[in-house]
């Protein structure tokens, strides 16, 4: 997983970055890591979420920072979404 990173982070400094693409590529690599701890959490008898919330933990915005994420609008939808869904 950590040569994936690398890979990707070397890919990124040789172009620019599209905001959009890197928003995609970031939500992809997060649903594939969350799907596969997930698994792995089932397997050892943990509830599923376990795995998922270490994904989370694992790529999220201070955890590797392997991949330059320039998606602040993306990222105030979301707390706003947030927002309206607890209410």
């Amino acid at each position: 997983m950590k040569a994936m990173m690398c890979l990707v982070h070397q890919a990124t400094m040789r172009m620019p970055v599209d905001p959009i693409l890197s928003a995609i590529l970031v939500v992809c690599l997060l649903l594939a890591l969350a799907k596969t701890l997930s698994e792995v959490s089932q397997k050892i008898r943990l509830p599923g979420v376990i795995g998922e919330v270490l994904a989370g933990i694992i790529l999220g915005p201070y955890g590797l920072g392997a991949i330059p994420f320039q998606g602040k609008p993306l990222i105030q939808l979301g707390s706003l979404t947030l927002v309206f869904a607890s209410a």
